[in-house]
Formats: structure tokens, C-alpha cells, sequence
């Protein structure tokens, strides 16, 4: 991880994209602000610039004991001075176990008013701990297919009750499938005793001819 990468990286796209972050403060606007909310009341407003009047309308100083934060106002959510990014990010992307973007900025967003989505972006890209993540060949489930090369290599069969809704004595239905055409044989029965179904498997291995393999 390199701060000196990420402070090149941000200062290139802030430069690029000059005034599209309309959150960003730097550390001497950051300081500005705080002597402004400490030195000055709404009162005096008429007497400060349109800038400082946004100021005062937007943020406020919250006292957490031992030190002053700067916050969005009518919230909790820090505003963070541009030297001091890095760190936040940073503090919070491994403490979450490296996550990714969306759940970083997620996480973020609940502390803290002025980090945005393309900020984050470009500190993920410097993580060497991401980067060797995403190197990793991805290693997918492959399920390897159950060829037959003719009619009786494999059949499968499975009994389907159906003793909620009997047809007459009939409770279960024997369905038969060969594996290689996927043509279907039924048959109905009474029970599901290993003597009735053999009775039915006989005849439909008498009529197509007995697999090589029976799956169950």
C-alpha cells in the first residue's frame, strides 16, 4: 500500500476534474472553516463572503470531548481533509478484510460526508493486497457432463408418490428414463415394495432391453 501512489493518483484526477467533487476539502479550506465556525456567529453572516456563507450554512463543529470535529450540519458524518484520506480509507478497507468498492463505500458513507465513490476507486487501486487478489486465476465449478453412447448404457428411475391424491389403489407412479433418447416409460403402482417394482422394471427391460447402469 502506497500513500505516496495514492496522493499522485488522487491530485492527477482532482486536477482532471477540477470542481466536479463539489465535497472535497483541502487541508487549508478545511482550516478555514473550522476558524470560521469558531470565530464567527450567523449573525455577522452579512459581513462574510458567499463561500463563507455556504460555510456556515453547511457544516458545523461537533465537540467529541478531547477534540473538535467538523461536520456535515444536522449530522455526525465527518468531513475529511484531503490529507487525511488515505488513512480513513485505508483504516477501514483492512479492518473489513479488503473488501470491495461497493461495501467499502457503503461502510464509509455512515461516518463520513465528503468521500466519494471515484475516491475510493482510485485508493482500491493501489492496494497490492486487491491487486494480488485479483490476479488469482478464479477457479469455477465445472460439473462434468454424463455421456451415454447408446439406448442401454444408462437408465434412471424414480418413484413419485402420490398418496395424498390416490387413484384408487394406485399411490405411486414408476417413472423410468432412458438416458441417451430421455423417452420416458410410467407405470402405476399400489406400493412402493421392492417386489412391485421389480415387476415393472422386468417388463420395460423386456420391451427396450435392461441398462447397463440403473441409477437410482
Amino acid at each position: 500500500m502506497s500513500l505516496e501512489l495514492f496522493d499522485r493518483r488522487y491530485k492527477e484526477w482532482a486536477t482532471a476534474h477540477r470542481g466536479q467533487n463539489a465535497r472535497a476539502v483541502d487541508d487549508d479550506e478545511h482550516g478555514k472553516i473550522v476558524d470560521l465556525l469558531t470565530n464567527h456567529g450567523a449573525s455577522e453572516a452579512q459581513t462574510l463572503s458567499s463561500k463563507q456563507r455556504r460555510w456556515l450554512t453547511v457544516f458545523s463543529l461537533v465537540d467529541y470531548g478531547s477534540t473538535m470535529k467538523l461536520v456535515r450540519k444536522g449530522t455526525e458524518l465527518e468531513v475529511v481533509k484531503t490529507s487525511e484520506i488515505f488513512g480513513k480509507i485505508h483504516e477501514m478497507h483492512v479492518a473489513g478484510g479488503h473488501v470491495g468498492r461497493d461495501k467499502l463505500k457503503s461502510e464509509l458513507a455512515k461516518k463520513f460526508y465528503n468521500i466519494s465513490q471515484k475516491v475510493i476507486s482510485r485508493y482500491l487501486g493501489t492496494c497490492s493486497t486487491c491487486e494480488e487478489k485479483r490476479k488469482r486465476p478464479r477457479k469455477g465449478v465445472v460439473c462434468k457432463p454424463i455421456l451415454s453412447e447408446d439406448m442401454c448404457s444408462r437408465a434412471q428411475i424414480d418413484l413419485i408418490c402420490f398418496e395424498s391424491e390416490k387413484d384408487g389403489p394406485y399411490a405411486y407412479i414408476l417413472n423410468y428414463q432412458n438416458h441417451l433418447t430421455k423417452f420416458v416409460s410410467l407405470r402405476a403402482l399400489k406400493s412402493k415394495r421392492a417386489e412391485e417394482v421389480a415387476y415393472h422394471l422386468l417388463d420395460i427391460f423386456c420391451t427396450f432391453g435392461a441398462p447397463a447402469i440403473l441409477q437410482v
